[in-house]
């Protein structure tokens, strides 16, 4: 006859506690999937990226200012470098502050960057030359949003599994609308108040090239939702492969558009298309791996390869427009970068598949 203590009932307990948590999986207690924090984290999210995402959309409207203003006597090509730097130190912060962000700094973090934003925007109001404009704007700025944009996206991972297709796209259209708004808005400011006010203004809140750029971003806040709420069934590396081949195909496409309603039709399709791959790429970079610590590793690290890319591309395209006299040699170099991104997303699907055994990746 065996008699059974209370240290044996509590080994019980652990036993089955521990039993359930492995046919449930962890994720049922680690993701909160709702609440009033974890939707405050994407709202929180949601406005750093359209204060952040929505400058970096808007540069035309800042380059066209520029090449009319400060900076006239320089090429466009020239100029372009202050947005492309800024965008590719975005995604090249990756690699630090997503290490940062999974040791426990995203607090620091944030409120570091947030104070190097603002206080780089106001340098760039009062810069005139383009040394200036390339470390205020571009160096600073740039610095700034990339310790504050993988972090940011990071979070959101941690508290949403079910859901964290949904919320990343929640969280996307940040850019998309800051990329509406603020083209047209600047542009007014630059009118009434000035270009120092303006991007003084700017800090503060964290034509028809206008019209086309505003009408691609606000078509692409509807491409960035409905492919998450696609991917949820299909999964969001399909997605990513099917929002990036159709994205390859238009890039090269655009050139043979000629027509100022053809230039305004192409935007707004090509908005639908392209914001499907700036909202689903978080989530399926996240779904390669089971394990969430390292989420923002994962991020960090795909950020920091894309960087390269976004450094080069508008100065590279400036560089083969003014060479061919043509559009057909940037939009054929775009489209075939971009497919061959694809091809390399596949074998990705195909290695995930196979470890899964799920073809719904």
């Amino acid at each position: 006859m065996s008699v059974r203590g209370s240290g044996d009932s509590e080994t019980d307990v652990q036993i089955a506690s521990k039993s359930k948590e492995l046919e449930n999986g962890p994720e049922e207690a680690e993701f909160p999937d709702g609440g009033l924090r974890a939707w405050g984290t994407v709202f929180g999210a949601f406005v750093i990226n359209f204060s952040c995402y929505g400058v970096i959309t808007s540069f035309g409207v800042f380059e066209e200012y520029y090449s009319a203003n400060q900076l006239k006597n320089q090429p466009l090509s020239t100029i372009s470098w202050i947005g492309s730097l800024q965008l590719s130190l975005v995604l090249l912060m990756g690699c630090v502050s997503g290490p940062l962000f999974d040791a426990g700094y995203l607090k620091p973090m944030i409120a570091s960057a947030g104070a190097l934003y603002v206080f780089c925007l106001f340098m760039t109001s009062i810069s005139v030359e383009l040394y200036q404009f390339v470390l205020c704007q571009g160096l600073g700025v740039g610095i700034a949003m990339g310790m504050l944009y993988s972090p940011v996206v990071s979070t959101i991972g941690h508290y949403f599994q079910k859901r964290r297709i949904i919320a990343f796209g929640i969280f996307s259209t940040g850019a998309s609308i800051g990329g509406t708004v603020l083209p047209i808005a600047m542009r007014r400011l630059f009118e009434e108040i000035g270009f120092a006010w303006a991007v003084r203004t700017l800090s503060a809140l964290h034509t028809r090239f206008i019209a086309e750029l505003s009408i691609l971003n606000a078509l692409s806040l509807v491409g960035r939702l409905l492919p998450n709420f696609i991917a949820q069934r299909m999964g969001p590396i399909n997605m990513l492969i099917v929002a990036c081949t159709l994205s390859g195909i238009f890039d090269i496409v655009w050139a043979a558009v000629k027509s100022t309603a053809g230039i305004l039709v192409f935007n707004a399709v090509f908005g639908l298309v392209s914001g499907g791959y700036v909202s689903v790429l978080p989530a399926a970079i996240a779904s390669l791996g089971a394990d969430t610590q390292d989420i923002g590793l994962r991020l960090g690290m795909a950020f920091f390869s894309a960087s390269f890319f976004w450094l080069a591309s508008s100065p590279v395209q400036g560089a083969l427009i003014n060479l061919h006299g043509t559009y057909w040699p940037a939009a054929l170099f775009s489209g075939c970068i971009v497919l061959t991104g694809v091809a390399m997303v596949v074998v990705s699907r195909i290695l995930v598949c196979r470890r899964t055994g799920n073809q719904w990746v």
